[in-house]
């Protein structure tokens, strides 16, 4: 019975591509597009690279029913998205799993809801210290209850441990609940493995937009060819995790002491009850996951590629530990004051983002109207995407791309040098990541502290795997076995 259904839907899927689909004028070239199926996949930045190789710096590809064009080089990528016809995100229903479709939060919304939630986050966070001197405290402690976590784990083969993703997160939730957990908490541990679950899982929330006739699949089969009972729990316990905050801080406002982002969300609610449509408890659920998406998972991972990049170049290591130790006191942390007189530090992280391209695609972008771009026309709804992974290793602007070496963001005299038009790790334009302040701060005490503290190699006659986990279009590191040696 199942085969005939799927049988039955490819059929009438391929009777309509063949009676509806043509391919506009215009468009960049690419592969040879086929009823259904489209032409080419892109899931990994090699399937770029090839392409690339084939039709040039600027290139479309069609999978399932989603066209896209592909921007290969610092320039195209940054023209584009500095054009308002760019600006505005594809609304993508499995990218709003958490309201049931509806268009909610801050990263893939647009017009008046995308403006109003970035300008009311920005302006609170910074209010409440980020990308500030006085959110280094914070962060200092949660680096300190990091250090002595990492203790208990020195000298053993084993993965990084989990208490780095809570004590990341314990900052940005400090900024957003005014919750701090205990780096060993049963509860917030379950939350960081549903956090890692959906991101583990996006094809799986994102098949139905390449393929909408699937979102029109009985549930049975939805359950076994979509997780959909994975994806249903997962959100349900996202939900119920956010919510209970929610409640509790609208049980105990105090609209003279507002403490944190959810206090001034619920009393902006308040204030403005006539633009109840874009200020909503559903909007703050959304902007809170957003807000994690933007400021926890990234500076997690960034941080274990730190660790595993200086593993792999013991050299580079030992300098970053020798210039921490001219400057800091060994039993004093770190802070973003040290910065200026710590430049190959900052340098080592930089070229860690660099290298690592966490999200080498970066995020996508769509055409609010036609436009053109490098000769070619965009038309209006077309998928544009940046290959930010590219820019990152492109020869015209980096000396020796694939070889890890901090030293090219040093100028001649050993001072750090800002970073070239081609770095653009957390993406450019209006749509830049809104969280990128602090998670600068955050890379560079964390890392500090660590190195101040510990150092990373590889197990005995082993080596460490400085390639991506399969997971399409984001580069997370491979768990895998390190050593962590406590300094003298």
């Amino acid at each position: 019975m199942v085969t005939e259904v799927l049988l039955f839907l490819f059929l009438v899927v391929l009777v309509v591509n063949l009676l509806s689909s043509k391919t506009p004028k215009g468009l960049p070239p690419g592969p040879r597009e086929y009823p259904v199926v489209g032409s080419a996949v892109i899931q990994y930045l090699e399937d770029a690279r090839k392409l690339r190789k084939q039709y040039g710096d600027i290139f479309r590809t069609k999978f399932g029913s989603v066209r896209t064009v592909y921007l290969c080089t610092p320039q195209l990528i940054r023209e584009a998205f500095s054009k308002l016809e760019l600006t505005n995100r594809p609304y993508l229903e499995s990218f709003h799993f958490l309201t049931e479709g509806r268009e909610n939060g801050v990263i893939m919304t647009n017009g008046q809801r995308w403006q109003n939630a970035r300008r009311f986050l920005l302006r609170n966070l910074r209010d409440l210290g980020m990308g500030k001197s006085r959110l280094d405290s914070a962060i200092q402690t949660e680096a300190l209850a990091l250090v002595q976590d990492f203790k208990k784990h020195q000298g053993v083969q084993d993965k990084f441990p989990n208490s780095l993703n809570i004590a990341v997160l314990n900052v940005i939730w400090q900024l957003v609940a005014s919750r701090r957990y205990d780096l060993d908490e049963e509860e917030i541990s379950q939350f960081i493995i549903i956090l890692g679950g959906i991101r583990d899982d996006a094809a799986a929330f994102f098949l139905p937009e390449l393929f909408p006739i699937l979102k029109h699949l009985p549930d049975f089969l939805k359950r076994k060819l979509l997780a959909k009972d994975k994806i249903d729990a997962m959100t349900k316990a996202t939900k119920e995790f956010m919510q209970k905050f929610i409640t509790s801080h609208r049980e105990n406002l105090d609209p003279d002491d507002p403490k944190d982002v959810i206090d001034e969300y619920l009393l902006e609610m308040d204030k403005h009850t006539d633009m109840a449509a874009f200020f909503s408890e559903e909007d703050l659920l959304r902007n809170i996951m957003d807000l994690f998406n933007a400021g926890f998972e990234t500076t997690s991972i960034t941080l274990r590629w730190l660790m595993l990049y200086v593993a792999a170049h013991p050299v580079v290591q030992t300098r970053v530990q020798d210039e921490i130790d001219s400057v800091v006191e060994r039993g004093t942390l770190p802070c973003n004051a040290d910065r200026p007189k710590l430049p190959y530090l900052e340098a080592t992280i930089h070229e860690v983002l660099r290298c690592s391209s966490l999200v080498p695609f970066g995020l996508f972008h769509i055409a609010a109207s036609e436009t053109h771009l490098g000769g070619y026309t965009i038309p209006k709804d077309m998928v544009v995407m940046g290959c930010l992974g590219l820019s990152h290793e492109d020869p015209e602007y980096w000396r020796d791309p694939h070889t890890f070496d901090p030293s090219r963001f040093l100028d001649d005299n050993g001072k750090f040098k800002a970073p070239k038009e081609a770095f653009m790790p957390f993406g450019v334009g209006r749509r830049q990541c809104l969280g990128e302040a602090l998670a600068r701060n955050e890379l560079f005490i964390f890392s500090a502290a660590l190195l101040q503290n510990f150092s990373f190699g590889p197990p005995p006659g082993g080596k460490i795997d400085l390639s991506p986990k399969k997971i399409p279009i984001t580069h997370v590191s491979k768990d895998q076995q390190v050593v962590i040696t406590a300094r003298d």
